[in-house]
């Protein structure tokens, strides 16, 4: 008689996702930028976006370390192909926004602006896809430390359950309140969201997640390569990611207000 076949051995998710992923695009550090635009239902009509979000997350696969650089938007910097200072957040649509150059105007600007590192790569999205990934994964309990009103829509401080309309409205607060505040709670709400996916396991789901709402978001990354940055987070400690902010002071130039870089301690 025929010997029956033995069963395959099962995978780890770990090891599942190395199969799928890019192993020579691990090998290196790699910074990508994360744009978040204005675009949103509320905002369709107008046209053009800016880039409110702007945080270079620079990840070294060999040391494990990952470390998150928000870019405030008002940041008073030379625009990449425009000879001239403006707002960081105005280099996408200084590029002509994702139809044209948009990205490689704001990976340039964002290069110069921090002496030259290399900026390799872009992940764009807009309001949709922060509430879908959050309802994705089912919410996320998290300590509101500010009251939140938007759009009709209030949330009162305290430790709660939150839906991805109510994360959204969380990140997008500002007023009664500073910028810089503001990019605060956006990194650590990025950091909230990466705690709940690892401690629900649902760190593995990522490349599925990309996959279903993959029409609101514009990168460069191929699926091998974000199902490379999936398998290295599974190994990644979130209290040993760092998170900065440029550093600056506000600034008033002919009454529009700016951030300006403080470039001795940006270095």
């Amino acid at each position: 008689s025929t010997p029956e076949p033995s069963p395959s051995p099962t995978l780890n998710p770990y090891d599942l996702l190395l199969t799928q992923a890019d192993l020579d695009f691990m090998k290196d550090r790699v910074n990508i930028l994360v744009l978040g635009i204005d675009e949103s239902l509320e905002r369709a009509s107008w046209g053009t976006f800016r880039t409110d979000t702007m945080i270079l997350m620079s990840v070294d696969f060999a040391a494990k370390d990952v470390f998150m650089l928000s870019l405030p938007r008002d940041s008073f910097v030379p625009i990449y192909g425009k000879n001239e200072y403006d707002k960081i957040n105005s280099a996408f649509a200084a590029g002509g926004g994702y139809k044209k150059n948009g990205f490689e105007y704001a990976m340039n600007t964002v290069s110069m602006t921090l002496g030259g590192i290399p900026v390799n790569h872009y992940v764009c999205f807009d309001m949709t896809v922060v509430k879908e990934v959050v309802n994705a994964i089912g919410g996320l309990d998290y300590d509101v430390d500010i009251n939140v009103k938007m759009n009709g829509r209030i949330i009162e401080k305290g430790f709660q359950h939150l839906n991805g309309q109510q994360v959204l409205d969380y990140c997008r607060q500002r007023h009664g309140d500073s910028d810089i505040s503001r990019v605060d709670r956006q990194q650590r709400m990025i950091m909230a969201i990466f705690n709940e996916v690892k401690n629900t396991g649902q760190i593995k789901d990522i490349p599925a997640i990309y996959s279903a709402i993959t029409g609101n978001i514009y990168t460069d990354l191929t699926l091998k390569q974000i199902t490379s940055l999936a398998a290295f987070a599974m190994n990644v400690d979130p209290a040993g990611i760092s998170r900065y902010t440029l550093p600056g002071n506000f600034l008033n130039i002919d009454g529009t207000s700016y951030w300006g870089v403080a470039q001795f301690e940006k270095r």
